[in-house]
């Protein structure tokens, strides 16, 4: 009886540390760089490359659990720029975004 109980902590506290620290394992350190045109980009986290926009910190709407910031912006403009970037991946059938006719404006 007494195994069973220690046994079951420890499950439990396996399980709660897993899932306390899994965000870390959904997001890359990017170190500080220069840019060609000499401006320092400061280090940062971004989320791992799955091929969907979507679960992205900087998708509109969603929260960014390093800085506490909501991204700012239109959600099809987004779209727009991961597609033209060559970013979307394999949702480029299932995911279309409506052209503007290429004005930029939303």
């Amino acid at each position: 009886m007494l195994r069973t109980k220690w046994f079951g902590k420890i499950v439990l506290a396996v399980t709660v540390t897993l899932t306390a620290s899994s965000p870390a394992w959904a997001a890359q350190y990017v170190q500080g760089y220069y840019r060609s045109d000499g401006t320092y980009v400061q280090p940062y986290r971004r989320s791992d490359s799955d091929g969907s926009p979507f679960n992205n910190y900087s998708y509109p709407g969603n929260l960014n659990p390093y800085t506490g910031e909501v991204a700012p912006g239109n959600p099809d403009t987004y779209l727009r720029n991961y597609e033209r970037d060559g970013e979307l991946g394999g949702y480029g059938s299932d995911y279309s975004v409506e052209s503007d006719g290429g004005s930029g404006e939303d």
